[in-house]
């Protein structure tokens, strides 16, 4: 795994794949956020 990863960051794509990354991961977030947001409002008290 870490030879493969090496050689894709050695790719001229690298700074793409790396974009990409970060994207899936703030929307991973906002949608966590999202989901999660009715259930702490309406949770008990």
């Amino acid at each position: 795994m870490v030879e493969i990863g090496l050689r894709l960051l050695k790719g001229p794509w690298a700074t793409a794949a790396l974009i990409c990354l970060a994207a899936l991961v703030v929307l991973f977030a906002l949608a966590g956020q999202t989901l999660n947001a009715p259930f702490v409002y309406t949770a008990p008290r």
